[in-house]
């Protein structure tokens, strides 16, 4: 395969332990979804819990199509803005692939890191509210659900350290 972005040959590297498409050249790299949640997860684990929702999610990103072509099926990517970001990321819908570059993967990282630790509490408690309406309408899975509660549970223990000292005390059963 060739880089989209300069038309080299990719080479195969690791980066945090995954063998991913990199562009020896523009230093870009070809990531599938998986891997990049992959990534994402070894980078910090807590971040794990988060949907990367590029796909879940896209009509609320300001996607434009780009000028870049997949290199796996020559389809258009899309870049996705994140909002109130600097976040933008080129993204394949048909074959679930993302065109960044290490920079931008940062960026990324730093933005999820951001989200997970910024959101009030009210903030947590409105978006159960809106995936539980959408799993009674069938529109999402309930491991939506899971996720927000798992970041709930985070907030909850970063605002109230107390709280979380109280649980970890508790007789084992």
């Amino acid at each position: 395969m060739r880089c989209p972005h300069c038309f080299s040959e990719f080479i195969c590297e690791s980066h945090k332990g995954f063998k991913i498409q990199t562009c020896p050249n523009c230093q870009g790299m070809f990531i599938l979804q998986e891997e990049l949640k992959q990534i994402e997860k070894a980078e910090d684990p807590n971040l794990a819990w988060l949907d990367l929702e590029l796909w879940r999610h896209h009509h609320q990103y300001e996607a434009i199509q780009g000028n870049l072509t997949c290199p796996s099926c020559q389809g258009p990517f899309h870049i996705l803005h994140y909002p109130n970001s600097e976040v933008k990321i080129s993204v394949c819908h048909a074959c679930r692939a993302v065109w960044l570059n290490k920079k931008m993967l940062e960026t990324l990282h730093l933005y999820l890191e951001k989200k997970l630790t910024s959101e009030t509490i009210t903030g947590y408690l409105k978006d159960i509210g809106h995936e539980l309406h959408d799993l009674l309408k069938g529109k999402e899975h309930i491991k939506s659900l899971g996720i927000i509660l798992k970041l709930l549970q985070y907030r909850i223990f970063a605002e109230f350290p107390s709280i979380k000292n109280l649980i970890q005390n508790l007789p084992k059963v």
